[in-house]
């Protein structure tokens, strides 16, 4: 019961925070390209939080194995909660790379604030600056 009280808190958060977001009030996506960039753009910055927060299960699933180890249903509940991280770590992965195929070979360079490596300046050598003489 307690949780579903959290996660009501955390929808309404979540949706005071985001009502100008979603509301799009001074740029609005002109074609679906633009719409696309501006959801890529926001999902770009909430793939970070997704990784971080399966490290952090993961770890409570280490720190709840260490705790129970002298129980059993505590070793358990750690070794279940350590496997649902790992998992959740490989599923945010692959959306990831799932982000980066749509964003760097469908949509084009440069879309939904994705950094790309330019592929051809990989083998340039760079030479080493002059030293300037007064």
């Amino acid at each position: 019961m307690r949780y579903k009280i959290v996660i009501y808190y955390l929808l309404i958060v979540f949706g005071i925070f985001s009502t100008p977001l979603f509301a799009m009030a001074q740029n609005a996506p002109e074609d679906f390209k633009d719409l696309i960039t501006f959801a890529l753009f926001y999902v770009n910055k909430l793939i970070p939080i997704i990784f971080m927060m399966t490290f952090l299960s993961f770890v409570w699933g280490m720190a709840l194995f260490i705790r129970h180890s002298d129980n059993e249903d505590g070793v358990k509940n750690g070794k279940r909660v350590m496997i649902v991280s790992v998992i959740a770590f490989f599923v945010a992965l692959s959306f990831r790379a799932s982000y980066m195929f749509l964003a760097d070979n469908i949509l084009g360079p440069d879309v939904g604030g994705v950094p790309l490596i330019n592929r051809a300046r990989l083998n340039e050598v760079v030479p080493p600056p002059t030293p300037q003489t007064p």
